[in-house]
């Protein structure tokens, strides 16, 4: 009793000091081999897959071709599965002096495998004592390898983790850079941009009135209000300028916020048609080209606020309008496509370059010294940013001095018009 007691003291410092899986079955087989004095002790552990019997350690190391002989000669179909529905030590003759012995490795995780051991049953009896002994200590090794497996299902998953961390944290790094990237050439437009665009529309303001200031005795009435109107216009365009910039600045903020995107992605409207007609129709009298627009529209709620909507129409037929000529011609068509609604704007006005297209963001401008109609590119920016806040699709489609087309594809609203 005294030597079993020191080999199981051996196999509990192999556990103790820096166990693995591998130095730990070793140690069992050493145990093994001094309780029987065997022709080989091996441990079988099972492929988690498929769960084949895999040949994990032999002992001695030379007997390995030897346990595998004996393996495939000795095991008859069911024995392993007999040997692990038992969980007993389960013995076989080889032949009149030698058996095998089959010790189960089963856990609170399951079957993991088993132990085979070959030994001359004239040279050492399987007694009581030694049964107790090897079973007792099969359970051990048993939850011992399935504790080392689940620290090492541990390790891994902490690597995992912090794999995900470190990719999580660059693409942080790099979504960082990205956004100060992006904010740097906003700066550098707004700085660019936004101070002529100010300028210019001031200083016309300022030029026309001081000259009045001076001139107002010398000016007849009709030159006057001439004046009056550039003044007025010059105004209109500064605060439309500044009501967009705010706008803008409004709307990327929103889309930053989760509580507020939700809920501009909630709204509702009933009638895409009206709401189209009214502002197209609106501004085609503001240009005093009604005549010069052609609507072909079908009707159908809509997943977004009647506020954006109409901002969205707005900017668009009003650059249409502006970016052409007495003979342009806007046309304005929709049509439900599956789950979309589908808004087309076309003119046949000055068109744009397809490079320039894909540059579509704030402060942008098109050919300033080609037209004098000049705009910081607010609007279309800001049609961009309520298409992404919708989950919208947006497309352009232009020729210079031929035509420009834009094509929008918003999500339709889950409700039945016929029970407004």
């Amino acid at each position: 009793m005294e030597l079993n007691l020191d080999i199981f003291e051996s196999f509990n410092k192999a556990l103790v000091n820096n166990p693995t899986i591998e130095t730990v079955i070793e140690s069992s087989n050493d145990l093994y081999y001094n309780l029987l004095q065997p022709q080989f002790t091996a441990i079988f552990l099972f492929n988690t897959d498929t769960f084949e019997p895999i040949l994990n350690s032999c002992y001695p190391k030379e007997e390995e071709e030897n346990c595998l002989a004996i393996f495939e000669k000795s095991i008859e179909p069911g024995l392993i599965g007999e040997v692990m529905n038992s969980n007993e030590l389960i013995l076989r003759d080889i032949d009149d002096t030698n058996s095998i012995l089959l010790a189960p490795l089963i856990s609170s995780k399951g079957a993991l495998g088993f132990g085979l051991i070959e030994y001359d049953k004239s040279k050492k009896e399987l007694d009581k004592e030694t049964r107790f002994l090897m079973k007792n200590f099969t359970g051990y090794l048993a939850s011992s390898i399935n504790g080392l497996k689940l620290e090492n299902e541990s390790k891994l998953f902490e690597n995992k983790i912090d794999q995900l961390v470190a990719v999580q944290t660059r693409e942080l790094m790099e979504k960082k850079k990205e956004i100060s990237e992006k904010v740097e050439q906003l700066k550098s437009s707004l700085l660019m941009t936004l101070p002529h665009e100010v300028r210019t529309p001031l200083n016309q303001i300022l030029g026309l009135t001081d000259y009045l200031k001076q001139s107002l005795d010398e000016v007849d009435k009709e030159e006057t209000l001439e004046i009056l109107e550039d003044v007025h216009s010059s105004a209109v365009r500064l605060r439309r300028l500044f009501e967009n910039y705010l706008y803008l600045s409004a709307l990327t903020i929103n889309s930053y916020n989760i509580e507020e995107l939700e809920k501009l992605q909630e709204s509702t409207i009933y009638s895409a048609e009206s709401l189209i007609y009214e502002t197209a129709m609106n501004i085609s009298y503001r240009y005093e080209k009604n005549d010069r627009i052609e609507l072909k529209l079908e009707d159908s709620p809509l997943q977004i606020s009647e506020e954006h909507f109409n901002k969205l129409i707005y900017e668009l037929v009003d650059n249409a309008f502006k970016f052409g000529n007495n003979e342009t011609k806007v046309i304005i068509s929709s049509k439900v496509i599956d789950s979309n609604y589908k808004i087309t704007i076309r003119d046949n006005g000055i068109g744009m370059p397809l490079e320039k297209i894909y540059m579509l963001d704030a402060y942008i401008q098109f050919d300033r010294l080609a037209n004098e109609q000049q705009g910081s590119g607010l609007g279309l920016a800001i049609v961009k940013k309520i298409m992404d806040i919708y989950k919208g699709k947006i497309n352009f489609k232009s020729e210079v001095g031929n035509f420009t087309k834009v094509t929008l594809l918003l999500p339709i609203a889950d409700i039945d018009i016929d029970d407004i």
